[in-house]
């Protein structure tokens, strides 16, 4: 039976800065040690969580934090809702799965008096990043590595519709691969485009994602009307 939901998941209302002995800045309890990404509304950090358990080896203690500014992201799309701005968050509360990254805290900066209205969403660190970068050309995999990944992404995705929720942005970026080298293990990242979709119909009617990974039939022009199968 598939486990539903995220028990561990902390929310957290009140976010203080300051600065490590060394200068870096740090959010609660968490050091920002460098950048892994910019996008147009957020940025993704490498986070280390100074509360880990003693002994901890270090790459134990790493967390990868997305800040999504959401005042920015309010400016560039007017009219979007804060339940669109929070979908990431409702979506991966649903989850818990080996294959699917994990979302470890929550927490909302707001400060009015500097205008600040900023989401972080602290996850779990995939130090081998993406399955492959997104380039023409690409060495191969060795096959049973692939064959691995390959299953290890079905799983995920089985998981998923499970859960009846439409990823809708599978592609290489969005494939990540953990630490461990015994065992490499891909999991699925990034539900910022996902939808959650009722008992009683598979059916969507935004066609959502990256469109060079987008399936040829999204781009019908009366897919808006007609609908189309999330899963």
């Amino acid at each position: 039976m598939y486990v539903t939901g995220n028990p561990k998941l902390k929310v957290t209302d009140t976010v203080t800065h300051s600065k490590d002995d060394s200068g870096m800045k740090r959010i609660n309890n968490y050091v920002l040690r460098r950048k892994l990404g910019q996008g147009s509304f957020g940025t993704v950090w490498l986070g280390e969580d100074t509360t880990a358990a003693s002994g901890a080896a270090l790459e134990d203690t790493y967390v990868a934090i997305k800040a999504l500014d959401k005042l920015r992201l309010r400016k560039k799309r007017l009219g979007i809702t804060d339940e669109e701005l929070m979908r990431e968050v409702a979506v991966m509360k649903l989850l818990r799965h080996e294959n699917i990254v994990s979302l470890i805290e929550v927490m909302e900066d707001k400060d009015p008096t500097s205008n600040r209205d900023i989401l972080y969403m602290v996850q779990e660190f995939m130090a081998n990043g993406s399955i492959m970068e997104e380039e023409e050309y690409q060495d191969p995999l060795d096959p049973e590595l692939a064959r691995q990944y390959f299953r290890d992404v079905l799983r995920g995705l089985e998981y998923l519709h499970f859960q009846r929720v439409s990823h809708r942005d599978i592609k290489p970026s969005n494939v990540l691969i953990n630490i461990d080298k015994d065992n490499p293990q891909a999991k699925l990242a990034d539900f910022g485009v996902s939808a959650v979709l009722p008992d009683d119909s598979n059916l969507l009617k935004d066609p959502q994602g990256t469109p060079a990974y987008m399936a040829p039939e999204l781009f019908d022009e009366e897919i808006g009307d007609k609908g189309y199968d999330g899963f």
